[in-house]
């Protein structure tokens, strides 16, 4: 009798382990569901900052090239709004997008810099929009680099990362 309630005990214990592993495993997939829905909003509000700063540097492009006849004093005016319009846009688009790529990518840059340490800046930033799968274009318009430059920074990254030609350089990030 003794040998028979032991036997149930480990039966109902291998029944709450295998229960257990089943309840990490469905919350190990709903974690990295949501993790895929944030990197998808948060792919979502780099290209609406992208096209926010397109449109401002066209309207900042329209007030600089302008032939309108102005005073001196209103020609600088315009000049110094132009210029404040970059630069601000220039600098808050990076700012922000750092701050949500780390609220849900939050291990991603201590890993690359673990395996990569010598990345500049600007390399662990295309590196954070290649993680997103972003386009050459979409990292072209948030950067304000040519798509020519912009190419030439991934073949360097590349270099720095000692991967072949048949590496593609997003799932190597994606791996991180």
């Amino acid at each position: 009798k003794h040998a028979k309630v032991e036997k149930e005990r480990l039966l109902l214990e291998q029944e709450n382990f295998a229960l257990e592993t089943q309840n990490l495993l469905l919350e190990k997939k709903q974690l990295e569901q949501d993790i895929d829905i944030k990197n998808k909003e948060l792919t979502t509000y780099v290209i609406y900052l992208s096209q926010k700063n397109e449109f401002i540097d066209s309207i900042t492009q329209k007030l600089v090239s302008g032939n309108f006849k102005m005073n001196k004093e209103t020609s600088q005016w315009i000049d110094s709004i132009a210029s404040e319009m970059k630069h601000n846009i220039e600098g808050s688009t990076w700012n922000e997008f750092e701050v949500r790529f780390q609220q849900v990518n939050k291990d991603f840059y201590l890993k690359l810099n673990q395996k990569y340490p010598d990345l500049t800046t600007n390399e662990r930033r295309l590196c954070a929009f290649l993680y997103l799968n972003m386009s050459s274009k979409d990292i072209a318009s948030i950067t304000f680099q040519s798509l020519k430059s912009l190419e030439v920074a991934r073949s360097r990254l590349r270099k720095k990362m000692n991967l072949d030609r048949d590496e593609n350089l997003t799932s190597v990030l994606q791996q991180l």
